[in-house]
């Protein structure tokens, strides 16, 4: 179990470093999924939870992101 844990803290981390480069374009619900792609709602929310499943300190800092912006002009 914990070589797994390992293993999944390992691709978390990859992934993280990868997408935040492109924290501001990344398409981070299913609705800007769908918009942004030739798919359907259930494959924008599939996409949705796979991506949540591998980046989800990217998506945490988006909501963050988020709820630090909320009632701002633009933002």
């Amino acid at each position: 179990m914990n070589i797994f844990v390992i293993i999944y803290l390992c691709i978390v981390i990859s992934a993280f470093l990868l997408t935040i480069k492109d924290f501001d374009c990344f398409a981070c619900t299913p609705k800007e999924i769908y918009e942004c792609n030739n798919i359907n709602m259930f494959g924008a929310v599939l996409i949705f939870v796979v991506a949540f499943l591998l980046n989800p300190i990217l998506f945490i800092l988006k909501f963050l992101w988020w709820i630090f912006h909320v009632g701002r002009d633009g933002g």
